[in-house]
């Protein structure tokens, strides 16, 4: 803990007492930094930002709770005019402003007014914006190519005849330790999630039917490569003996175009089930929608939990694989939708 349990005794109390649910954040704010929580939980918990929180717990380092009781809005009459408002707004959009301060510093050296932090998270959530994260996108990210990837995938995949399908193919490694995630606890106290020293993992190599909602996949303590590609691909043939055509969505790496590859859709599409291989644009791995599955997967089952063993830890991610992941198609069907992640560059957004 941060504080003594005195101290934190007369917080508990003073919340209580607190005449405004303004002032009754400010006191669980500090409380729960007292208490020893984590910044980004009490930003998740109180909806506040981190300026916020570090202008609370400063206060009350200063002046304890008197100072912390303080209103820091003292209020002001050079409210920004319209056109202003729209210049501030733009100018939020194209840079990356990190906090109210570096906002009000641009309003008083733009516009001669001058802003309280306070103030201005008042009025830059008034004008439409919130604290929060940017997306990644990468460099080497092309929006045209990958504008176009998109077209030709809905227009496949538009009443898609009943006896064609679509995968998305991709391989994830799954490690053989807990992945610490948030998750409740009683106040006071640190759950506890025992970890592995070691590095040892499991590959799975997928393809997810995304109309279905299935998974065909191969699990193997070995690299991914061509063969192993090659093989998934023959185990999707084999488990859709009705289908005329296959599409398989996949990345460019290097094991995706081999020879091998090539040279088996060449014959294989001289039969009775064709193959299309169809790769998305690179550095667009977010257009692979398998991605949001492995994801899910590893939230279920690694997720504050460990394995004693490796043996267990395999058996646990083939029996979901094979048998359990049946029980959470309602969740899949929300989650696996063919709305792609949209990718934000100065404020306009690609489709």
């Amino acid at each position: 803990m941060r504080l003594s349990a005195e101290e934190l005794g007369k917080l508990e109390i003073a919340h209580k007492k607190a005449k405004s649910i303004k002032e009754a954040d400010k006191i669980k704010c500090v409380l729960s930094w007292g208490k020893g929580y984590d910044w980004s939980l009490i930003k998740e918990i109180l909806l506040i930002s981190d300026g916020t929180i570090k202008n609370y717990i400063d206060a009350y380092k200063n002046g304890g709770l008197k100072e912390l009781s303080k209103s820091r809005y003292d209020g002001h009459n050079h409210k920004l005019k319209k056109q202003e408002e729209e210049t501030l707004c733009q100018y939020v959009d194209r840079y990356n402003v990190l906090s109210s301060a570096q906002a009000c510093q641009y309003v008083k050296n733009r516009f001669g007014k001058t802003y309280t932090e306070n103030g201005m998270t008042r009025t830059l959530k008034r004008l439409g914006f919130s604290y929060k994260k940017p997306k990644r996108a990468p460099a080497k990210w092309d929006s045209y190519t990958e504008t176009f990837f998109k077209l030709a995938y809905y227009m496949k995949s538009y009443e898609l005849p009943a006896d064609e399908s679509i995968y998305f193919m991709d391989a994830s490694g799954f490690e053989h330790n807990a992945k610490i995630d948030y998750g409740w606890s009683r106040k006071g106290k640190n759950k506890i999630v025992k970890t592995n020293t070691g590095r040892k993992r499991l590959n799975v190599n997928g393809a997810y039917d995304i109309k279905k909602h299935k998974l065909i996949s191969i699990c193997q303590e070995g690299n991914v490569n061509s063969e192993s590609n090659l093989a998934l691909i023959k185990k999707v043939i084999a488990l859709n003996p009705d289908k005329k055509k296959i599409t398989i969505i996949l990345d460019n790496a290097s094991m995706n175009k081999s020879k091998e590859i090539f040279d088996f859709v060449r014959l294989q599409n001289e039969s009775e089930t064709k193959i299309e291989l169809m790769y998305t644009p690179p550095y667009s791995p977010h257009l692979n929608l398998i991605e949001r599955l492995w994801k899910f997967i590893k939230k279920k089952l690694l997720a504050n939990r460990f394995y004693s063993s490796y043996m267990k830890f395999k058996t646990a991610i083939e029996d979901f694989l094979d048998k359990k992941m049946t029980k959470f198609k309602t969740e899949l069907k929300t989650l696996m939708t063919e709305n792609f992640q949209k990718v934000a560059v100065l404020g306009k957004l690609q489709i």
